[in-house]
């Protein structure tokens, strides 16, 4: 590869002081962007500064409150119904998912887990019921 030669041309003249002032200017300053460019490198080339965080966790909470009343009439007792897609259990699927990889790929005790659900989350199961999910 060629490379492009800056100085084909003579050098330019010039006939009085404030002529030679303004191109020694225009030089310098050709001079210091030149030097700036080869002071760059992939270090200090780029404005970029990056940093990770991981977002806050918090546990997604749904509760379902059922009423019970009773009629002033004939005293017939009725109550409310869960909704036919409520889960059953006291978690769903993502947290056991969690709880899952947590004990199988990465080997931690029912203890451990329930400390780092405390810790993350705020919040505790019983062991017994970190023990059903994992089951």
């Amino acid at each position: 590869m060629k490379k492009k030669s800056m100085f084909t041309q003579d050098a330019p003249h010039v006939e009085d002081i404030n002529d030679a002032n303004a191109l020694i200017k225009e030089l310098w300053d050709k001079l210091r962007e030149y030097e700036d460019k080869l002071a760059t490198s992939s270090r200090n080339s780029s404005r970029r500064h990056q940093m990770f965080e991981l977002p806050k966790q918090a546990l997604d909470i749904t509760e379902y409150q059922l009423f019970h009343g009773r009629c002033d009439c004939c005293s017939t007792v009725t109550q409310g119904q869960l909704p036919s897609d409520a889960p059953t259990g006291q978690m769903g699927p993502r947290l056991m998912s969690l709880i899952a990889v947590l004990a199988g790929q990465h080997h931690l005790s029912l203890g451990k887990i329930r400390q780092l659900l405390l810790d993350q989350y705020g919040t505790t199961f019983l062991i017994g019921a970190l023990s059903e999910v994992q089951g």
